[in-house]
C-alpha cells in the first residue's frame, strides 16, 4: 500500500490558490489518504516521464504535482500552481 505525502513547497502554495481549488484538491487528497495501492492506476494522472516518477493531475487551470518515491512507497504533492506557473516549477531539476 502507497502512502500519500506533502511535501512543504506544496503547503505554501496551495495556500496562494483561490479557495475552490484548494477545496478540490483538499477532497482528492482525502480521498486517497488512506492509501493507494498502486500509483499508475490513480485516475486523471499525466505522467510527466517515461519512468512514472512524476505526474501531473489537472484541477480546472490549477496542477497538481505528484512524485512518486517506489523505495519507500510514498507518492507525494510536490508542488501546486496556475498552469504557467507549474511548468516552470516541476518537477524541480534536482530530483
Amino acid at each position: 500500500m502507497w502512502k500519500l505525502c506533502v511535501s512543504r513547497s506544496f503547503e505554501r502554495a496551495i495556500r496562494q490558490i483561490p479557495k475552490e481549488y484548494q477545496r478540490r484538491i483538499v477532497a482528492w487528497h482525502d480521498e486517497h489518504a488512506e492509501g493507494i495501492f498502486d500509483p499508475t492506476d490513480i485516475d486523471k494522472v499525466v505522467w510527466l516521464t517515461k519512468d512514472k516518477l512524476f505526474g501531473r493531475i489537472r484541477f480546472g487551470r490549477y496542477r497538481l504535482g505528484l512524485m512518486v518515491d517506489r523505495e519507500n512507497q510514498r507518492i507525494v504533492l510536490g508542488y501546486v500552481g496556475a498552469r504557467g506557473d507549474f511548468y516552470k516549477r516541476f518537477p524541480g531539476g534536482n530530483s
